[in-house]
């Protein structure tokens, strides 16, 4: 066995992990979601979405922590299932909190090849 050619395998993973880390976080940035509805003291917040990607997710799943004078109010979830490249979907969630702003952390895993 060759340790170097191991050792450039180890770093090709790497790299390829973080690139495709770069391009989630990349679609992930561009997730904008807007107040569709009201009813009560509830409101919904919704975006569409295209994967971008060159990836097929099993899952990816949003945490959205709600955000009033830099105090996370309460923290709401979002996800798609089975989202393939090029194809939209539609995210939402409901909340009775009231807030400024939100920031959004996430997981994902990715389809098998």
């Amino acid at each position: 066995r060759n340790p170097v050619k191991e050792d450039e395998i180890q770093e090709d993973k790497i790299s390829l992990n973080n690139e495709q880390k770069n391009i989630v976080d990349a679609l992930v940035k561009t997730i904008i979601f807007e107040k569709v509805k009201s009813e009560y003291s509830y409101k919904t917040y919704a975006t569409t979405v295209e994967n971008t990607t060159p990836y097929e997710f099993d899952s990816l799943t949003l945490d959205i922590a709600l955000i009033k004078d830099d105090v996370v109010q309460e923290t709401e979830y979002a996800s798609a299932k089975n989202w393939k490249p090029g194809q939209k979907v539609k995210l939402e969630f409901m909340t009775d909190s009231d807030f400024d702003t939100y920031t959004i952390d996430y997981n994902y895993y990715l389809k098998k090849d």
